[in-house]
Formats: C-alpha cells, sequence, structure tokens
C-alpha cells in the first residue's frame, strides 16, 4: 500500500521507552499485571504495583495496562472470535480503528497484547484531528473490507469528541462514492451500541469484547497485510524468565 502524506507518528521518546533492550522487563510487567487481572485487582493498584515495581515511566504503564489481560478475559474473548467476514454486518469502533490505523501508517508505536490485539498510545482526550493520511486510509480499509466480502458495515463514532461529526461525514461521503453499504452514526454511548448490535463487533476496547456476542480483530489483520512497515513491540508473549 502506497500512502501520500503523513500518519500520527511516534512519541519523541517511545525510541527510548521501547527500545529492545527494554521489552523483556516490560514483558515481564505485562506477565504480573495479567496475573493480578485474574487474581482480581483492581487495575488502578494493580498498576501502581506492577509499575512501580519494575519502575516505569508513565507511557511503559499505560503500554502494560493496555496490554494485559486475565484469564478469563482471554478464555472470554477466544469463542467470540470471527475471522471470516464473509456477508457479515460489522459495527465498527471509529476512533478505536482510525487512530490506530494512523499511527501504523505514520511511524507511531502499535502494541500487541495478550489477547492478540493491536492497540496504540495516542490519546484522543475528547480532541480529535484528521491526519493526512486518514481520507486514504479510510478509502483501503474500505477496499480490503470489500475484498473480504463485508455485506455492510456502520460506524460509531463518540460524539463528545470533537471533529466526530466530519469523520462521520468523511465514511458517508467515501461509502457513497465507492457504492458501499455504509452508515455512519454518532452517539455518546458507543461502547453500548457496538456491544449490543447484531453485527460483528470491530474494536479493541476489553469493555465492548466482553459484552459483545461476536468480535473481529480488524485492526490487526488490516496492518499485517497493508501495512507491512508498522512499528509493531510485541508484550504479549511469555518472558524467557519466567
Amino acid at each position: 500500500m502506497e500512502l501520500e502524506g503523513k500518519g500520527r507518528g511516534a512519541h519523541p521518546r517511545d525510541d527510548e521507552f521501547f527500545a529492545a533492550k527494554k521489552l523483556q522487563i516490560l514483558q515481564e510487567a505485562v506477565f504480573d499485571m495479567s496475573f493480578l487481572f485474574t487474581r482480581s485487582y483492581a487495575e488502578a493498584s494493580a498498576l501502581k504495583l506492577v509499575g512501580d515495581r519494575y519502575q516505569l515511566h508513565q507511557r511503559q504503564r499505560l503500554a502494560i495496562l493496555r496490554s494485559a489481560a486475565s484469564t478469563e478475559d482471554l478464555q472470554l474473548f477466544a469463542p467470540k472470535e470471527l475471522e471470516i467476514l464473509k456477508d457479515q454486518a460489522l459495527d465498527i469502533d471509529a476512533f478505536n480503528l482510525i487512530i490506530l490505523l494512523e499511527s501504523a501508517s505514520g511511524g507511531g508505536l502499535i502494541l500487541k497484547g495478550m489477547d492478540g490485539c493491536y492497540r496504540d498510545l495516542a490519546s484522543v482526550h475528547g480532541t480529535y484531528r484528521m491526519v493526512e493520511l486518514t481520507s486514504q486510509l479510510v478509502r483501503y480499509l474500505g477496499k480490503w473490507l470489500a475484498q473480504q466480502e463485508v455485506a455492510k458495515v456502520r460506524w460509531w463514532i463518540d460524539q463528545p469528541v470533537s471533529n466526530s461529526g466530519r469523520l462521520a461525514a468523511l465514511f458517508r461521503e467515501i461509502g457513497q462514492e465507492e457504492g458501499w453499504d455504509w452508515e455512519a452514526e454518532t452517539t455518546p454511548y458507543v461502547d453500548r451500541e457496538i456491544a449490543q448490535a447484531k453485527g460483528i463487533s470491530v474494536s479493541t476496547d476489553k469493555v465492548i469484547i466482553r459484552r459483545c456476542s461476536k468480535w473481529s480483530n480488524v485492526g490487526r489483520r488490516f496492518v499485517d497485510q497493508m501495512i507491512p512497515s508498522a512499528w509493531i513491540v510485541d508484550l504479549g508473549i511469555r518472558p524467557p524468565t519466567l
């Protein structure tokens, strides 16, 4: 895939925080976090305990939090995952997926977690701005979904986030131009809408995956196939010292 323009780039210290020599420590931290989650520790207390033990920077702590998963979650997620998308309707967590692809295409850090999902470390915090590659990525993703013979796509966009309306308009415009059956809705209840929808949920949000009936790891599959240059850091493997 050849893209022209800028994606969502890396944090200036990610080369330091996620250098090869740091990976074993981070993998051990993810393993410990996952153990504590399995033992029903609260997120905040588990993160402080593990982060302090390994003396992690705040950004590294966010990375291990997003990469860890309890045994219960792993056992729950796996049977729900659907790979064959032919004739399926997808309900997509728009910001969750698009920001991942913007980060992957722009050289930003992408984490592979215990559950096999790819997650970014970009922070929206109520504000989202499209990057130069956004419209191209949406079109490329749409063509990839068409190749999978997806029947319909419903994009769900967090209404309180700035520019949510512009993103919804972009989805509708591209879907109409390409003749794809696409809908785009802005709502303050994205998690609920996707988790309760009848289609296949597309999100790496653990709350959504826990509550939905079926989900698909579209972000990882698209990045692997279409953005081979993406910077993937695997924190979801058992460290060799354990």
